[in-house]
């Protein structure tokens, strides 16, 4: 990046282009680090339900940009798989939203997520098709990178805590649209 804002800086233009092409440069480079994802979902395993609560907080260049909640229709409705859900989410949510400039760190209470987007083969059929779509979407966004972390509900940061609150009202959002009586 450095070397092209060098290149602008010495290239034969006018400085009133120099300055609009290096302010422009500036607001699509990542002053914090691009997006960060705190991921979450909620299922109520065994319950025979079809939908998973899925929530998050995104946060791009340092900056509060979304936090999410709602049912998703899902089958089968595991805790895994809502996990799963909820970083696609958030991931389709970014992906006009970051440039190619930008990382994406992601943060889930979940190791069987961060195992599976990062060194493990899911077993399941229906959550390798997802990880797929999430692998998916990443290689599209042509990123710097993209890193998934495993962090605790109960750890400090209170951006999990969030998601991970916005996941069961998510869930709660299923029983009122899906009709469960639980």
């Amino acid at each position: 990046m450095q070397n092209l804002v060098n290149q602008v800086k010495n290239a034969n233009i006018s400085d009133n282009d120099r300055s609009e092409i290096l302010r422009i440069l500036a607001k699509y480079t990542p002053s914090g680090g691009g997006a960060t994802l705190h991921a979450d979902g909620s299922a109520r395993n065994g319950s025979g339900l079809n939908y998973v609560g899925i929530g998050g907080v995104i946060h791009i260049r340092g900056e509060l940009e979304t936090v999410y909640s709602q049912a998703v229709l899902s089958c089968p409705a595991t805790n895994n798989t809502a996990e799963l859900l909820a970083i696609e989410f958030g991931l389709n949510y970014l992906s006009d939203k970051v440039t190619e400039f930008d990382t994406i760190r992601v943060f889930s209470d979940s190791q069987f997520a961060v195992g599976v987007l990062t060194t493990w083969t899911a077993k399941d059929a229906h959550n390798r098709i997802i990880v797929g779509r999430i692998q998916k979407i990443t290689n599209a966004m042509a990123l710097s990178g993209v890193s998934v972390k495993y962090q605790r509900t109960d750890d400090s940061n209170k951006y999990i805590k969030m998601a991970h609150h916005n996941a069961k009202d998510g869930l709660e959002k299923g029983d009122v649209e899906y009709g469960n009586d639980n």
